[in-house]
């Protein structure tokens, strides 16, 4: 049976293969809610994300993940020897079959883990002995945190006693059980090692057996109860709790007094430079700007970004379309992940509850009070992006001016969110209507620079900079018949980065338009979710950079004479209109008129790239 099981999963796998992998452990960075002198984890069956529970290769993960302690699961072979296996069977973690009680110890050593995270990592991997586990463990530091399984027979616990009391790093052991028969006999052997009930969750039945029996505290799961919490408390018992595989549960617990935890993925680290280091996020979309700010006369961009981190070349997703990438920048996955396109996200509203989440999401969690914002011309990012139930306060204009008016209005009055969205869209307009290498379409990425400025200094002058970073990129680039294909044109996008410990030069070619979301998660002191394919690139923050390289203000003191040379403008709505824009038409210009510092495309690269673009807008629309 477990052949034929094996069979199947392996049939599977080769389905699933194309979705992306999770990422293997999260970050726990010490905080305010996570103090790192009094927080101490444990890795729960070893560093069990990185390699196959219950083995050494997990263990000495744990040790050189700098763990405080590493959990394992103990029972006996039929000759007596103290293994270590969680389940009843072999069956799930080797190429055997039958009750580990069933098996003699050379006969259990001829068996191969064959399962577990990176397996094929590990080849030839055994069943490892209790002794080899406790010698690992003192050769990296690391606690044991001993868990008695309910099949071992309490007759054979002084054989157990025999082996723990020979140790000389003993005084550094915890052990657990669910049996309470088990718990209360190895306690009695060893009085003088910590000893913890474990509960699924524990209860108040579970307080009054410890206090009964001298047991020193309870080992319960995450969804205990802030009474039983509160009664143990009040009783003197210590508490341990597993599996907490998430920042947001590892805060919960601390705010209920309980400080070791246990994990599958959480890994203890010392927060690197920048997390945390900001109160305030504000992430500047520019649709269709891809490279064009080094194209161009740019003075208020050059003025916020030359001496911070800038690259041009960010890559796309790989369609070029607008909520394939604003879906990406706003939730750190891939397209392929997220799924979001142009008509799915103007289709509907969308909640929490969908999955997916954006970077609003994340910050809620964290800070349920935060206050938190999105500006945009292109209202489906409001409408069915943004989820509807985080409390985002939400504004749509449909001409870039207003929605920049609608944010120096905002800021002026005294708002000061801890994130921060904005999205203008002429620049993408006038690719659409005129070419992406047009003269329209280079004035307005000269007004879109002209907005920035605008915008930064209505955030400065609030004092907002002091502790804020401030963000530019774009979804996309153009050709001169719009875009949707993979053109270097269309695949490259700005992304520039400016703030108190910023580094100058941090951007190499790896970088994607994407990792926003996990930069501004990163500022804001929220680890990156398992789930991101955005990174924050390395050595993007560093030491504090002298304050008066953050500009007071930069630009013009009046508004950009130019007029939009797109739709009319409408006063700006807070609520999302019931019928969303879409996007512009992407008929190409007959007539495109040669862009700045470029000839343009031959007439036949028109061509393809025109088809190129209605193939891949087409494609969009259907999700694919």
């Amino acid at each position: 049976m477990k052949k034929i099981l094996s069979v199947c999963i392996a049939a599977l796998l080769v389905i699933f293969a194309v979705i992306p992998a999770a990422a293997d452990v999260i970050y726990l960075y010490p905080s305010e809610t996570l103090p790192a002198e009094t927080l101490r984890v444990t890795a729960h069956r070893g560093l069990s994300s990185l390699a196959p529970e219950n083995t050494l290769p997990a263990y000495r993960l744990a040790g050189e993940y700098g763990f405080w302690g590493a959990e394992c699961d103990i029972s006996q072979t039929a000759d007596g020897v103290w293994v270590l296996m969680h389940d009843k069977t072999v069956d799930r973690m080797t190429d055997g079959e039958g009750l580990v009680s069933d098996f003699t110890y050379a006969e259990l050593s001829a068996l191969t883990v064959d399962a577990g995270s990176r397996v094929e990592d590990y080849p030839g991997t055994k069943v490892p002995t209790l002794t080899e586990y406790l010698d690992v463990c003192k050769e990296y530091g690391v606690h044991p945190v001993i868990e008695i399984k309910e099949v071992v027979d309490v007759n054979s616990l002084p054989d157990l006693e025999a082996i723990l009391n020979a140790r000389e790093e003993k005084d550094g052991f915890v052990l657990i059980s669910f049996g309470r028969e088990l718990i209360a006999g190895i306690k009695a052997l060893l009085p003088e090692i910590p000893a913890y009930l474990l509960g699924s969750p524990c209860t108040a039945d579970d307080v009054d057996f410890c206090l009964a029996n001298g047991i020193d505290g309870l080992d319960t799961s995450y969804n205990v109860s802030a009474d039983v919490v509160g009664y143990a408390q009040e009783s003197g018992l210590r508490l341990m709790a597993w599996t907490v595989d998430s920042t947001a549960w590892a805060e919960r617990m601390v705010n209920l007094g309980i400080t070791d935890l246990t994990t599958n993925c959480l890994v203890p680290q010392e927060a690197p430079a920048g997390f945390g280091a900001y109160d305030h996020v504000f992430i500047i979309g520019v649709d269709g700007a891809g490279a064009a700010f080094s194209q161009v006369d740019s003075p208020c961009f050059d003025a916020i970004f030359g001496d911070f981190a800038c690259r041009h070349d960010a890559k796309t997703e790989y369609v070029t379309v607008s909520a394939q990438n604003w879906g990406s920048i706003l939730t750190g996955l891939s397209y392929d992940t997220h799924g979001f396109t142009n008509s799915s996200i103007g289709a509907a509203e969308r909640g929490s509850d969908s999955g997916n989440h954006t970077v609003f999401y994340y910050l809620r969690q964290a800070a349920p009070e935060a206050k938190m914002a999105s500006f945009v011309n292109w209202n489906p990012i409001n409408y069915g992006l943004i989820e509807n139930d985080l409390g985002v306060e939400k504004y749509h204009s449909n001409t870039d001016p207003l929605v920049t008016a609608s944010i120096e209005d905002y800021f002026s009055a005294g708002n000061a969110p801890a994130l921060t969205f904005v999205q203008l869209d002429n620049v993408d307009h006038a690719a659409h209507a005129y070419g992406g290498f047009s003269e329209e379409y280079y004035a307005a990425v000269r007004e879109a620079d002209a907005q920035i400025g605008r915008i930064y200094n209505a955030v400065a002058a609030q004092g907002l900079m002091e502790n804020g970073l401030f963000i530019v990129v774009a979804d996309h680039g153009e050709t001169a018949n719009g875009h949707g294909g993979q053109t270097p044109e269309e695949s490259a996008a700005v992304l520039a980065v400016i703030g108190k410990n910023v580094c100058r030069t941090a951007f190499d070619a790896s970088l994607r338009n994407r990792d926003v979301a996990a930069i501004a998660l990163h500022a804001l002191g929220i680890s990156r979710p398992a789930s991101f394919a955005a990174i924050v690139p390395e050595g993007l923050f560093g030491e504090a950079r002298p304050a008066e390289l953050i500009p007071a203000r930069v630009g013009e003191t009046e508004e950009p004479s130019t007029e939009p040379t797109t739709e009319p403008t409408t006063e700006p709505t807070t609520e999302p209109s019931t019928e969303p824009a879409t996007e512009p038409a992407t008929e190409p210009a007959t007539e495109p008129s040669g862009g700045h510092e470029s000839s343009g495309p031959s007439l036949w690269q028109r061509i393809i790239d025109w088809f190129r673009h209605i193939f891949a807008v087409i494609k969009g629309w259907f999700g694919g």
